[in-house]
């Protein structure tokens, strides 16, 4: 997130985070992963105008 926060930033995109502290582990590639985020916040920049605003949320529901 703190990676993105300046190109949000020069465009006038508010970029927000809420991350449960009660995560369950999740087993998968860091990389890979890391990788799917970064698109999905360059997919969101470029589809949201200055003065909006992104969420990024991670919660676990139903053991899930």
């Amino acid at each position: 997130m703190a990676a993105f926060e300046p190109r949000y930033s020069s465009k006038g995109v508010d970029l927000t985070s809420r991350i449960d502290d009660d995560l369950p582990t999740l087993w998968a590639d860091y990389e890979r992963l890391g990788q799917v985020l970064g698109n999905l916040l360059d997919n969101a920049l470029r589809h949201t105008d200055p003065g909006g605003r992104v969420d990024v949320t991670a919660t676990a529901a139903d053991d899930d």
